[in-house]
């Protein structure tokens, strides 16, 4: 990459905590064996993706992710022999692995989608706030107090975002490479209290009809992931106002304009939707609703992933 295109792709964001700093929380024999891999190998590493951006937010994370340029599967499966942790394989065409060793996951994957460089790598995943990274250094000092902050490399501008609260797609075509995107963006919604902007928003309503072909199981798992926020019902009534909710459920829809007894004044759909509403209002305070039993309830629904079921 020349020097030219280089400082026109790094944009260093303010970050209160030097980076390398939060190093630190991981084990120091893995971050001597990346190193020394990084060095082995004479090719970048770079820490990418999820791990930068919870960084941002001042969230800690037992997980890295690591993108490389090629080979992924030999770069884990390398580091998992030097550790003695356990490779495993994630997805062979897209060339993506996983390292898990004393409870961390290291997450391997190549550049993706033909892509030259991890500026372009960047620039076609999903959102912004996830489209920031760092040169994984090549030696670890005993201290990073008087070690200079590395660059962040954010060809979207995806800092700005995140410091906003904003969900940016990079482009409408990363809602057609992966369909699962579409509920993405709301289970981030959900996770960190962010809105997705007005365009990103008419992106996903015109690549709704995509959404079918994800697999049924990662849609679960975004489901449950998104009605596992304490207050989901915002997300779900933003995904009924874009259409989201009817496109994978709507089998609920069904309710809508159905009428039930005079004791009820919502159609079968809203009650549905009101429900959820007013679950987590009780969740949120059990004692208050159900006086001396406060505490057996809310045992009872952390019991077995029994809430808001």
């Amino acid at each position: 990459m020349d020097a030219k295109v280089h400082r026109k792709i790094y944009n260093p964001p303010a970050m209160k905590t030097n980076p390398w700093k939060l190093l630190q929380q991981y084990p120091g024999p893995l971050l001597q064996a990346l190193a020394a891999l990084t060095r082995k190998k004479l090719s970048p590493c770079y820490i990418a993706g999820g791990t930068l951006r919870d960084w941002f937010l001042g969230l800690e994370s037992k997980d890295l992710d690591i993108t490389v340029a090629r080979d992924s599967f030999g770069w884990a499966g390398q580091l998992a022999r030097e550790l003695g942790g356990t490779f495993v394989p994630l997805d062979v065409e897209e060339d993506v692995a996983r390292v898990v060793w004393q409870e961390v996951c290291i997450d391997f994957s190549s550049f993706r989608e033909g892509a030259e460089n991890i500026a372009e790598d960047l620039l076609k995943r999903d959102f912004t706030m996830n489209s920031m990274a760092v040169s994984f250094p090549t030696r670890i000092p005993d201290s990073w107090d008087s070690t200079a902050p590395p660059e962040i490399l954010d060809p979207a501008v995806g800092h700005k975002d995140l410091k906003a609260q904003i969900i940016r797609s990079n482009s409408a075509a990363v809602f057609v490479s992966d369909p699962l995107r579409l509920l993405r963006a709301f289970r981030f919604m959900a996770k960190f209290d962010f809105r997705i902007e007005p365009f990103t928003e008419k992106q996903i309503r015109e690549h709704l009809h995509l959404l079918y072909l994800a697999a049924e199981e990662r849609i679960a798992s975004e489901l449950d992931a998104i009605l596992s926020v304490p207050a989901s019902i915002k997300t779900i009534e933003a995904m009924h106002k874009n259409g989201v909710l009817k496109e994978l459920l709507p089998e609920l829809y069904r309710g809508v304009g159905v009428k039930q007894p005079s004791s009820h004044h919502l159609d079968v759909f809203e009650h549905g939707i009101a429900a959820l509403r007013y679950m987590e209002i009780v969740q949120k305070d059990t004692g208050a609703y159900f006086p001396g039993h406060g505490d057996l309830l809310s045992e009872y629904l952390q019991r077995n992933r029994r809430r808001k079921r």
